[in-house]
């Protein structure tokens, strides 16, 4: 189901309409969001011990990674500017998610919702 969603979302990214564009966009931002919450959890699982959970969440985090990075392109982005809007998302995203759960639970359902996450 997982490369199903991601590749209707990559798919869609190759449309050149003003609405695909605001589409592809908002697809880059769950993308980011995402593979900052993958890493998290990956993080959070290797702390834990939790080996098979923490390699599941690496994956994802890899998949989603690949999925940023087409949709980063379909947006006229170079590798450099999708490293850096990374690091941006890491500096805003990671203390929100780590500070207030129920936001982190929001992006956990969203990127679920989009296959770009592992289910529990």
């Amino acid at each position: 189901m997982r490369f199903l969603v991601v590749a209707a979302v990559i798919g869609a990214s190759f449309s050149a309409s003003p609405l695909a564009a605001q589409d592809n966009r908002a697809a880059y931002e769950v993308a980011l969001k995402c593979f900052i919450a993958n890493a998290s959890a990956d993080s959070t699982e290797q702390r834990a011990g939790n080996a098979d959970a923490s390699a599941r969440y690496r994956a994802s985090a890899r998949q989603t990674f690949d999925a940023l990075v087409v949709l980063g392109v379909a947006l006229g982005k170079d590798r450099a500017r999708i490293e850096e809007d990374i690091r941006v998302a890491q500096d805003t995203e990671l203390p929100r998610m780590v500070s207030d759960i129920a936001y982190y639970r929001s992006v956990i359902g969203t990127c679920r919702a989009y296959g770009l996450m592992p289910p529990a």
